[in-house]
């Protein structure tokens, strides 16, 4: 688990309620006399699965809080799970995990206005085994049109199953795919620019190959016919927030949403540093035509203030040119701005804290952490997950022991803000279900910001 994200949790009162919960719907016709659903809210009950029987810890004790943890506090069950219920927990609620370690450092996790009566916590990504026993396949063929066989490459890529090898002197080629078969598959090759190695000279693509389990499939060839000669022009909207010479833009080529290659230019490539104005790109024909194209530009460092980092990311229809915006800022106002990590950090009262930013007001979910600097002897943290809506938090005491609470915050801390929008995710509360959405051609952005203060 990693220690180093650290936070407050936050009095929030209800800026964020009912912003993930799906509006009820019915009939027109007065006739129906089939009732409508009724949308999914907290009532009387809150099942939390905290992910902790899923993945290996080392936390020597787990713990579940409702509020500041006074009535609702509880150690999750075998399976990391563990239910609340009592009438008067009606409509959102704020949900802690405490976890505390050998080391005697504990560290929690805040996430704020939980809305639906059963929750997955995001916190810990549950470890996915290898598959046993995998599928295997082989595809065999030829590439054509290639100028050197030492540059080229060839893969298969298909929904959970993939596969990769070079050519021989003549073009050929039997690369072994493995994975879940059978699949519909995809033949993707390249040709490396010698001179410039992250640079492609050619690409080429064959579709809709049907690859059995256990069983070769051969004569696949696939023509270098696309070669990688032009530019597709960008028009990016925010770059001079930021600082420019960190400056990136990444063109990524998907085929049945599996990804295929991608091609980028960066802000090191000139001189002086400048944003790229364009990244390389292919003609949009046969095969290509049915590709799908990101375009995903980065500036910036987030440790770079005032502004930090941005990230966004948006499909592309016109492989000529792209518009692009990034997003604003962010910024921590109160009670203080955040220091440079090569300056003295700012001096703050950990007394009467209210902590205050901006620029997250268009994100799904912002994040506030704290961690202890390097030189800080405290072993207590905390991070906190909430809606675009909330621009505040107020710090309260709270519990993470069966008696146990934590000093005041003192010294210097490390602190991240972070705002993040992903198109496959409908709505705050949709990132607290088993499996929340994730599609890489969706579009989606993030700000992120980072310094330090100091607290006495």
């Amino acid at each position: 688990m990693r220690r180093g994200l650290l936070a407050l949790v936050v009095v929030v009162g209800g800026a964020a309620c009912g912003r993930g919960t799906p509006p009820p719907t019915g009939t027109d016709d007065p006739g129906d006399s089939t009732p409508p659903p009724q949308p999914q809210v907290i009532a009387g009950s809150l099942t939390i699965h905290t992910r902790f029987g899923e993945t290996e810890t080392e936390a020597k004790s787990v713990y579940v809080l409702l509020g500041d943890g006074s009535r609702f506090f509880k150690q999750p069950d075998a399976s990391g799970d563990v239910t609340f219920e009592d009438p008067s927990l009606v409509g959102p609620q704020n949900v802690t995990l405490v976890a505390n370690f050998e080391s005697g450092f504990s560290q929690a996790y805040t996430y704020l206005a939980l809305e639906r009566p059963e929750v997955w916590l995001p916190r810990v990504e549950p470890k996915v085994p290898p598959a046993q026993n995998p599928q295997r396949a082989f595809i065999s063929g030829k590439v054509t049109g290639m100028h050197d066989v030492h540059n080229v490459y060839v893969y298969a890529v298909g929904r959970d199953a993939r596969g990769s090898g070079y050519v021989t002197a003549d073009g050929s080629y039997r690369i072994q795919v493995e994975g879940s078969l059978p699949s519909v598959m995809s033949l993707f090759a390249v040709e490396r620019d010698p001179s410039h190695p992250s640079d492609f000279k050619a690409v080429g693509l064959k579709k809709d190959i049907p690859v059995p389990g256990w069983q070769q499939v051969s004569g696949q060839d696939v023509a270098l016919d696309h070669p990688v000669d032009r530019q597709l022009q960008l028009n990016i909207d925010g770059t001079q927030t930021y600082p420019q010479h960190s400056g990136s833009a990444r063109l990524s080529f998907y085929q049945d949403g599996q990804y295929l290659f991608d091609t980028s230019r960066d802000a090191f490539a000139s001189y002086p540093s400048r944003f790229p104005a364009s990244v390389p790109a292919i003609a949009r024909t046969a095969p290509f035509d049915t590709t799908r194209a990101m375009l995903s530009v980065s500036v910036g460092a987030a440790y770079e203030l005032p502004s930090g980092s941005a990230f966004a990311r948006v499909p592309v229809e016109d492989f000529s040119s792209a518009t692009l915006s990034l997003p604003k800022p962010m910024a921590l106002t109160s009670p203080t701005a955040l220091g440079a990590w090569s300056d003295p950090a700012p001096v703050v009262s950990n007394r009467g804290l209210v902590f205050q930013w901006s620029g997250g007001a268009a994100a799904q979910r912002v994040e506030f952490s704290m961690s202890p600097d390097f030189d800080n002897v405290e072993k207590f943290g905390w991070t906190v997950m909430a809606p675009g809506s909330v621009t505040s938090f107020t710090p309260f005491r709270l519990r993470i022991g069966e008696t146990s609470f934590p000093r005041p915050f003192r010294g210097t801390y490390r602190i991240t803000l972070r705002a993040t929008f992903d198109g496959a995710i409908g709505h705050y509360a949709d990132l607290f279900t088993q499996k929340p959405a994730s599609d890489p051609l969706a579009p989606a952005w993030s700000t992120s910001l980072e310094g330090n203060l100091a607290f006495q």
